[in-house]
């Protein structure tokens, strides 16, 4: 199997990396994740400024509600990466969960400063902004983002799913639909 090569690799070369974080992955794909976090840590160890380590740690700790060790793990992607389009999404949701929607609002927000282009990022603003009671900035976000891409708006009722039942939202749509 892969492991078992992956295992063998990291025994001949205890500093391979790559190996270390191939074993760390594969068990994330069976949703091992306290088990996987060991194989990552041990990735960090040679390569403490891979912001994909840190990453793949920070998923693991967060799909174990390890709230602190998930931010810290995201805050070290962003310091070493912040080009990285998931980085800003996943941290922001990762706050968004622990009912820090002000903090989710300004991750997002420094995300779009980077990633201007990136018209998902904004349908995320929108919904943050509606969750936060601020429906105008809310709307403003929205019509960014369906200039940007309108295709991904579905994307919007996955994060707030009242937002569907909103008539100024479904008004929105409708008319960037015909455009």
């Amino acid at each position: 199997s892969a492991r078992t090569a992956y295992q063998k690799a990291v025994k001949a070369q205890p500093d391979f990396a790559a190996a270390w974080y191939a074993i760390g992955m594969l068990l994330t794909y069976r949703e091992k994740w306290y088990d996987a976090i060991h194989f990552f840590k041990k990735a960090l160890e040679t390569e403490s400024g891979n912001a994909e380590f840190w990453f793949a740690l920070g998923d693991c700790e967060a799909n174990l509600f390890h709230f602190k060790d998930a931010k810290a793990c995201y805050e070290n992607v962003i310091e070493l990466d912040p080009t990285n389009e998931d980085i800003w999404i996943e941290y922001a949701m990762l706050l968004l969960e622990n009912n820090l929607t002000e903090d989710a609002i300004y991750v997002i927000q420094e995300g779009i400063k980077i990633h201007p282009q990136l018209g998902e990022y904004y349908y995320y603003l929108a919904a943050f902004l509606y969750m936060n009671g601020e429906l105008k900035e809310s709307y403003i976000e929205l019509e960014t983002a369906l200039d940007k891409d309108f295709q991904k708006h579905q994307v919007l009722f996955e994060i707030c799913d009242e937002m569907k039942n909103d008539d100024t939202v479904q008004y929105l749509i409708q008319l960037k639909k015909r455009h």
